[in-house]
């Protein structure tokens, strides 16, 4: 919960380490795609800051989340799509 809480809390540099610590322990296929979804979104605001080796990693989380039947699978595709738009990545 201490990663998503700092992602909700734009922390994202912490919410990064923590998801990325929590990730091996978590079973549940709705927690992992929450997870995979932070992580995206966490990567993705820190590319913008300035941290462009963060992209690959925004645009695999997310490819990840998608892969789950999930509340966020929705949106890990569009945020695909965004990201190869902004990031010039092709299809």
């Amino acid at each position: 919960a201490g990663g998503i809480a700092s992602s909700l809390l734009r922390r994202f540099g912490v919410a990064d380490r923590y998801l990325r610590a929590a990730l091996p322990s978590i079973k549940d296929p709705a927690q992992l795609a929450a997870a995979y979804y932070h992580l995206g979104f966490v990567n993705y605001k820190l590319a913008e800051t300035g941290e462009r080796g963060r992209v690959p990693e925004a645009l695999r989380f997310n490819e990840l989340c998608s892969a789950i039947k999930s509340t966020y699978q929705e949106q890990a595709l569009k945020n695909i799509a965004a990201i190869k738009s902004d990031y010039n990545l092709g299809r």
